[in-house]
């Protein structure tokens, strides 16, 4: 039954330095609960999240953007003036003060968190997050694991993927920004083998296709660009990933698939070590 009284306050943030994951899933939540509930979502952004705005606002959702000078009494001060019954972080690292101001708000806090030790434990209602269990005795609940990954419902019941003895159908992507030019040096690597399929995928923030374009005409491997995955067969149809340790890395374990995975940053190094 859906409830159009809901109102949800999304705090995230997305740039080609940070990263594009935090706003992909907010997207995947905040349409489920949208379509599912009729839940009024507002999105609060920091101004350096340049990818991360222009993606929100191609969205049907309300967004505004903090000022790089805005204070901590304004950020509350925003939130307080939409009235949420429920607030949403996903943010790489949460500031403790921001989060006891939440706490003396009159509403359910959610937080998604990534890292071993996130500054919420004392002050969310609820925390997701898909590797670390708690370091301490957190105040809400609080639900660790790979089952609590947000994947799109194509990824649900899959049929068991046959790994193929030689690999010919590659799968390359490294994040919505790619911030490590990952793309650009794997092409190059891979383009030591013969007869092999390249499906590519960039993101949002981007920011090597000059480059990448360039390279393309020199490449005896052509390759299949994409920006958006069109269709869960493209990732089922792979013999094997390249991919960087954010989302995408559950994505191909959920459809069977060999990975390899190069990291960005020491976070993901670790996250991925714990993951394998």
């Amino acid at each position: 039954m859906k409830n159009d009284n809901i109102r949800i306050i999304y705090n995230t943030a997305g740039s080609n330095k940070l990263g594009m994951g935090h706003i992909y899933t907010s997207l995947k939540l905040a349409n489920k609960l949208n379509e599912g509930y009729g839940a009024e979502i507002f999105y609060l952004l920091p101004c350096d999240s340049d990818s991360g705005i222009n993606f929100i606002e191609k969205t049907k959702y309300g967004f505004k953007v903090l000022d790089e000078s805005s204070k901590l009494d304004n950020h509350v001060k925003e939130i307080k003036e939409f009235k949420p019954h429920i607030i949403i972080n996903d943010i790489l690292y949460v500031k403790e003060e921001f989060m006891k101001n939440l706490r003396n708000l009159d509403t359910l806090i959610v937080n998604l968190e990534h890292i071993k030790e996130p500054q919420s434990l004392k002050y969310a209602d609820i925390i997701f997050n898909s590797i670390y269990p708690p370091s301490t005795n957190p105040r809400g609940d609080y639900y660790y694991g790979l089952k609590y990954m947000p994947l799109k419902e194509s990824f649900k019941n899959l049929p068991k993927h046959k790994i193929n003895k030689y690999c010919k159908n590659f799968y390359l992507a490294f994040g919505g920004s790619d911030p490590s030019g990952f793309t650009i040096k794997t092409l190059k690597s891979l383009d030591n083998l013969d007869d092999i399929t390249l499906n590519v995928l960039i993101g949002a923030g981007f920011n090597h296709k000059n480059e990448l374009k360039r390279l393309s005409s020199k490449l005896k491997n052509k390759f299949n660009l994409f920006s958006i995955v069109p269709d869960i067969s493209v990732y089922i149809q792979q013999d094997i990933g390249i991919v960087s340790g954010g989302n995408t890395i559950c994505e191909f374990a959920a459809t069977g698939i060999s990975t390899i995975s190069l990291s960005h940053n020491e976070m993901e190094a670790e996250r991925l070590e714990l993951f394998s």
